[in-house]
């Protein structure tokens, strides 16, 4: 975890300096590469783990969508991100 925070550390501060795309790319990569020695330690397959990531966004971001049934254009990022919210609740509570 001090690495995860290390590179996230190093994220802020190419951000901050303005730095160019490649150099944030570099630096994503590390965390990326330090959060899958994480996975590996906990005995968690990173694969998976992202793979169940995506799917869990994905059924989220449907249920967003099905709450603006004229579509998303011209619903404001608060009313998004309160639907998000809901989404993110189990269904029925």
């Amino acid at each position: 975890l001090d690495k995860i925070d290390e590179e996230i550390i190093e994220i802020k501060q190419e951000m901050k300096n303005g730095s160019p795309p490649e150099r944030l790319e570099d630096e994503i990569g590390d965390l990326l590469f330090a959060v899958v020695n994480l996975a590996r330690r906990l005995s968690v397959d990173p694969e998976s783990a992202l793979r169940h990531a995506n799917a869990k966004f994905e059924y989220r971001f449907h249920r967003v969508e099905a709450s603006f049934p004229k579509g998303l254009k011209g619903v404001s990022l608060d009313q998004m991100e309160a639907a998000w919210q809901a989404a993110k609740k189990p269904r029925g509570g």
